[in-house]
């Protein structure tokens, strides 16, 4: 993982959520653990554009066909369905999710900061 962006993730999140940093680790959930909002994911996903100069997809940036991708497939078929819609999480990571799926939200800190760092290391491949 990317400590960089990690530790910018992490001042970034914890000065819009106002909390204290060290609660912003790779493995918190943004909705049960870090408490995000609707409102709070729309100004995320504007800082993260802004700030890495990057056009941000923000269904993809917060899985939000996750469900959708999911919904009535068998587990190698929506393994497949999430590659596709998220090709910067690991397959390992996928699986992970599909068995924590019936949890809730499934949305992580390190999930942010692979979407950055692949989307960052793509822009720069084709500059």
């Amino acid at each position: 993982m990317d400590s960089e962006i990690l530790d910018r993730l992490r001042d970034i999140i914890s000065d819009l959520i106002n909390c204290d940093p060290q609660e912003v680790k790779p493995q918190a959930n943004l909705v049960e653990d870090l408490g995000f909002e609707s409102i709070d994911f729309l100004e995320l996903g504007f800082t993260i554009g802004h700030i890495y100069g990057m056009e941000v997809d923000e269904k993809a940036l917060f899985l939000a066909d996750f469900r959708p991708l999911i919904h009535g497939a068998g587990h190698d078929e929506a393994l497949e369905k999430l590659h596709r819609a998220y090709p910067h999480l690991p397959v390992h990571q996928l699986e992970q999710m599909l068995r924590e799926a019936s949890g809730g939200n499934v949305l992580r800190v390190d999930h942010l900061v692979r979407y950055i760092a692949h989307h960052a290391k793509i822009e720069k491949e084709v500059a």
